[in-house]
């Protein structure tokens, strides 16, 4: 075995430490009889971790000597080069004492030691001897102090046998290391938003006795840069620290931002780890720290990120807070839910640079129960035209899928896509209703808002619901290069045999006139309805209304609205 797994004893076997003594068999009878110095050395034939323990294994910041352990932090093994200093007492014939150390090395298989080039350790006497081996990272120093102060790249901890006696010639002696150091865990609930660096108050540094290792605390209190660990179950901030009967009650947040702590902790026993769980009040996950999304809590996201947002059931609160996600898939994917996203401060999705092949909307509705809400006084912006951005909305279905309801209050978007819709439903796709409410819009697409073009295929659909927005600043173009004729506000044209079909679009504004609703919307043919059809396919779109502070017309949406 060179696994370390933990259980209750809370000790390390370093097992088959043989103690070889190339002697006469006349040295091993009589009296005591005292050997050449250098004569007969201590040998180590193996090493392993298999004792069980409730504490975690530990790494340890430092290159010479680092034990690994795996992804749970509940086993870890010897490496190549790990250190372990032994010391062999004994008495001389005169009935002197005597105190000799030595190191040892792991080999390349984990299990075999060798003795360090002039640091051998050697038998003084015939007499019995006791054994002891201790384990240090980072390094003790030549007055067996251990630095813990700073633990921000790796644990610090300290490993110690019970001392036993051994007798001259013995083959065959175990040890058993015991952890001396107590594990402190911060785990952040609520999200972890701009925390990058975590200390914990305590003792930043402590002596050990290689007499029977015990540890004592040197100096004052200081505060300890922690590890940042990931496991199974999520992010950790760790440190070792010495045990006893003192209380844990300061986290230090960044430099220089103490967190509250309501229930303390005192690290009694070595060899055991102890949480401390902080609820961050307004704190945010990072983009690509946020686990998916399956309930209805309350989420904030902020910084940049390469990796999906994803939602999957419930109706969350979500904050943006001046996120910057970049990626070839989608930014936010909605799988399943009703989320509600407010907006803080100016957020960006977008795709890499040079990107040739779009591969989903940057904000993804995924199915028809996958609705979104966008709210807040912040800005969002998609920008979807990079490279061959043809069949995706930047909002809403993907091609050949469908979505639920998209959902705007207040918010400022700048959603832009290429051939097909900016705000809607994808090709061969449908959408939902889309309401847009007080905001500013600025979007382009074929169409910028509805139902996207179609082309090359017959007998496929694409549809999108009711349209409306009111007291909206509304920019809306027809993406000028698209392929196929369109809109700015309703359903696409189609090029094949397909139907494309959008339901009422109602516009209206109480402090602009009707024309002056229309000035922002340009680019396409006609501006509001149905695209036209360049060969065999068909559109249709429900009643069209403008209502301004000048009152309310209404258009077929045969005919559309147009420029003229």
């Amino acid at each position: 075995m060179n696994r370390l797994r933990l259980i209750k004893t809370s000790y390390t076997a370093l097992s088959a430490l043989m103690l070889a003594a190339c002697a006469n068999d006349e040295l091993t009878d009589g009296p005591v009889q005292d050997l050449p110095e250098g004569a007969y050395p201590l040998q180590i034939s193996s090493v392993t971790m298999s004792a069980e323990s409730t504490a975690q294994p530990w790494d340890a910041n430092a290159p010479q000597t680092r034990v690994s352990e795996n992804t749970n932090g509940n086993s870890s093994e010897w490496n190549e080069g790990d250190e372990i200093t032994v010391q062999l007492s004994g008495t001389m014939a005169d009935n002197t004492s005597y105190t000799a150390e030595g190191k040892y090395t792991v080999g390349s298989d984990k299990t075999s030691l060798s003795s360090v080039s002039g640091k051998e350790l050697y038998w003084h006497s015939t007499s019995e001897g006791t054994v002891t081996a201790w384990y240090c990272n980072p390094a003790a120093a030549s007055d067996n102090t251990v630095n813990l102060s700073d633990q921000s790249n790796g644990l610090a901890y300290v490993l110690f046998t019970t001392p036993q006696k051994v007798q001259y010639g013995a083959t065959d002696t175990k040890l058993a290391f015991a952890h001396k150091l107590a594990k402190i865990r911060v785990k952040f609930t609520g999200g972890s938003y701009g925390i990058n660096k975590v200390e914990v108050s305590t003792y930043t540094s402590c002596k050990i006795n290689p007499a029977d290792g015990t540890l004592t605390n040197l100096g004052s209190e200081g505060y300890i840069p922690m590890c940042k660990t990931t496991y199974n179950d999520g992010v950790y901030w760790e440190a070792n620290v010495v045990p006893g009967g003192y209380e844990i009650n300061k986290v230090r947040l960044n430099g220089n931002k103490e967190c509250t702590i309501t229930k303390s902790v005192t690290p009694v026993e070595a060899a055991k780890y102890y949480t401390m769980k902080i609820s961050v009040t307004g704190g945010a996950y990072y983009p690509d720290e946020l686990p998916e999304i399956t309930d209805d809590g309350e989420y904030t996201i902020s910084g940049t990120g390469t990796k999906t947002i994803t939602i999957n059931g419930g109706s969350p609160k979500i904050t943006l807070k001046d996120i910057n996600i970049t990626t070839d898939e989608s930014c936010i994917h909605i799988q399943n839910g009703s989320p509600i996203i407010t907006l803080e401060g100016t957020n960006k999705l977008k795709l890499p640079e040079n990107f040739i092949s779009y591969k989903k909307p940057l904000l993804w509705l995924a199915g028809e129960s996958a609705n979104v809400t966008i709210q807040g006084d912040g800005e969002l912006e998609i920008d979807a035209t990079v490279g061959g951005s043809w069949n995706n909305p930047a909002i809403g279905s993907t091609i050949y899928g469908k979505c639920g309801n998209i959902t705007i209050l207040g918010s400022t978007i700048k959603a832009y896509a290429s051939s097909t819709a900016g705000i809607g439903s994808g090709m061969f796709g449908s959408c939902g209703n889309i309401t847009i409410k007080n905001a500013t819009v600025d979007v382009k697409g074929n169409p910028a808002i509805g139902a996207s073009r179609m082309s090359s295929f017959d007998d496929q659909t694409n549809s999108c619901g009711n349209i409306l927005i009111e007291n909206t600043n509304l920019t809306a173009n027809f993406f000028e290069q698209a392929r196929t004729p369109g809109v700015d506000i309703g359903c696409g044209g189609s090029n094949s045999g397909g139907t494309i079909s959008c339901g009422t679009i109602t516009i209206s504004h109480t402090a602009k006139t009707r024309a002056e609703i229309l000035e922002g919307i340009k680019g396409g043919n006609p501006l509001i309805g149905k695209g036209k059809n360049t060969t065999k396919g068909t559109s249709s779109c429900g009643l069209i209304t403008i209502t301004g502070s000048d009152g309310t017309q209404t258009y077929s949406g045969d005919t559309g609205v147009t420029n003229n």
